[in-house]
């Protein structure tokens, strides 16, 4: 074969690999397009419970092991749909659970995120129950989840815990959901710090105060005042101390992940006699 032929072969060659690649790309876009609609019916009340049942069947997962897998269950119902913004690309969709008689919130309880395509993202800690409704806390249109969880340290015999720690986290709602702000903030036998949002002097933005209860006038109840910087893209505040009545961890990555507890442990054993 001549060098002119060879040259004509390997160029059809390779057009014939780039025509292929685009042919799969086109159809799992198209296959992609098909999943968000079905995703889209989430939001009819009329069809939610159907389509969640389609989008679970696919088991379509992110990137790396999920931390559990969802289940369909027979008396399963799609309560509400919540979209949630994203900074960048679509919204995801909250998918809640439940009686809407038994629950005080219609934006509260077991849920699921799911992106638009159908895949689906389970907690990555597990923690797929929501106590206090999602809202934006720092004006970025990105809904937040405010929650305070018990991490708990050396059981006994019968399981109890010998000293445990509770954290507050305000957590975005965004595929990773790794938290911006996580204080610990109460101890076993100790009384917990109180939580609250408070309205900022920017419209749409609320600092997270933590207050201790019954302690006279309410100024001098604020042990802690979290204030959401826009330059830092962080909330700024006190860093607290482990033998005090707050700590703050999420500067810690390990603590932001769960894969690193120490700090937490440290404030819950400083309590213990």
């Amino acid at each position: 074969m001549r060098r002119g032929q060879r040259v004509a072969a390997g160029a059809g060659v390779a057009a014939m690999v780039v025509l292929a690649a685009g042919l799969m790309i086109s159809k799992e876009g198209i296959a992609a397009w098909r999943r968000s609609l079905v995703v889209r019916q989430l939001l009819d009340p009329a069809k939610r419970n159907e389509a969640w049942r389609e989008v679970v069947g696919w088991q379509r997962y992110g990137d790396g092991n999920p931390h559990y897998q969802l289940k369909l269950y027979s008396d399963q119902e799609v309560r509400e749909v919540l979209a949630c913004p994203q900074p960048r690309g679509k919204p995801l969709f909250a998918v809640f659970f439940g009686d809407m008689d038994t629950v005080p919130s219609s934006r509260n309880g077991n849920f699921e995120l799911v992106r638009m395509d159908g895949t689906l993202l389970p907690d990555p800690h597990g923690w797929d129950l929501a106590e206090n409704p999602f809202r934006d806390l720092n004006g970025d249109s990105v809904l937040d989840r405010v929650e305070s969880m018990t991490f708990e340290f050396e059981h006994d015999a019968n399981d109890e815990p010998r000293c445990s720690a509770a954290v507050l986290h305000v957590i975005p709602l965004t595929e990773s959901r790794e938290p911006t702000l996580m204080v610990v903030c109460g101890r076993k036998g100790a009384p917990q710090l109180k939580w609250r949002l408070r309205e900022s002097n920017r419209p749409g933005v609320f600092d997270v105060v933590l207050e201790k209860s019954g302690e006279g006038k309410a100024q001098d109840a604020i042990k802690a005042v979290y204030r959401w910087s826009e330059r830092a893209r962080a909330y700024e505040g006190p860093g607290g101390s482990a033998a005090g009545d707050f700590l703050r961890v999420d500067l810690d990555p390990g603590a932001r992940s769960w894969s690193s507890l120490d700090r937490i442990e440290e404030f819950a054993r400083s309590g213990t006699p």
